[in-house]
């Protein structure tokens, strides 16, 4: 019975260590590609971004994130992005789909 409870906390607390800041990493560590500001961030998995995808025919990780009809933050100012600020992996495809997306602050 001990043993499972330190495998349960030692598992949960991996996972708490390995989950993102909602916070977002600073614009300055952005070293994939341009910032981004995309009207909707969400999972591969969602239906929309799995439709574009197909569409695509490229390959995603379901549960890597993606942000939906993206402007490159070069054309606007990180001020008058109203939606959110993202760094991506694969900013190919803009304006439909990024992929790999990061949120980032200011």
């Amino acid at each position: 019975m001990q043993l499972q409870f330190v495998f349960i906390t030692a598992a949960l607390s991996a996972l708490v260590v390995a989950t993102p800041s909602s916070r977002g990493e600073p614009a300055s560590a952005c070293t994939t590609g341009p910032i981004v500001c995309c009207n909707t961030i969400t999972t591969a998995s969602n239906p929309l971004a799995q439709t574009i995808i197909m569409l695509l025919g490229i390959t995603v990780d379901p549960s890597v994130f993606v942000g939906l009809t993206c402007t490159p933050v070069a054309t606007i100012s990180p001020n008058a992005c109203a939606a959110n600020l993202v760094c991506c992996e694969d900013n190919t495809y803009d304006p439909l789909i990024s992929i790999g997306c990061v949120p980032v602050s200011i």
